[in-house]
């Protein structure tokens, strides 16, 4: 195998996020939390344990970084190297958490060849987690390039659309409502807003 042609196929593996995809995780993050406030009884009943601590900090880290996803997608401020790191922990945790907690209940009751979908969920999942913390993914995933009003508008007006159809319509499971968004938002987000824009762009001069 040539250098080009692993060049080609590490592309395709290892992942690139821009401000749209990264501000449609954080924004179906913060439905879930929004909709988790009103169903969800946090009362503490023990002492926190230190396992409790290094929870805590982990989750400080990742709303940390999904709020700098929130927050870039509406400023046109070049993003700092720790906002990027932030941003890239949360993206990678959340891609990864989603993949194999849906993959894992998923697998539970696939029979047959079915079986072959949550495992790929799983193995994606704990590929993401291998590759940064072997650092083979780092800030530079991290896209420099500013979105544009238009399209975070838009993808807020989809994530909503999409979230409202998988929680509140198919009544899922708020891990595979995470876990259809984060899907939608990684691969397919962007392909749907060009395709539109091709249609629309279509019918106007039509």
């Amino acid at each position: 195998m040539t250098t080009q042609e692993s060049t080609k196929i590490f592309r395709h593996i290892i992942p690139n996020y821009d401000e749209i995809t990264l501000f449609a995780m954080g924004f179906t993050c913060g439905l879930l939390l929004i909709a988790g406030i009103f169903s969800a009884n946090w009362q503490i009943s023990k002492p926190l344990s230190r396992d409790d601590l290094n929870f805590f900090v982990l989750a400080a880290l990742f709303l940390t970084g999904l709020v700098f996803s929130i927050y870039h997608a509406f400023t046109v401020r070049p993003k700092k190297s720790f906002e990027k790191l932030l941003m890239l922990f949360f993206a990678v945790i959340l891609n990864a958490a989603s993949g194999i907690m849906a993959g894992t209940y998923f697998l539970k009751d696939a029979q047959g060849w079915l079986v072959i979908f949550p495992i790929i969920n799983i193995i994606d999942g704990a590929l993401l987690l291998i590759m940064l913390r072997a650092r083979i993914i780092n800030e530079d995933n991290i896209d420099d390039e500013n979105a544009a009003r238009r399209q975070v508008a838009f993808t807020g007006a989809l994530i909503i659309i999409l979230f409202t159809v998988c929680q509140f319509i198919f009544d899922l499971l708020w891990m595979q409502t995470l876990s259809i968004c984060v899907v939608y938002s990684s691969n397919l987000n962007r392909g749907v807003q060009t395709l539109i824009a091709r249609l629309l762009s279509r019918y106007r001069f039509a």
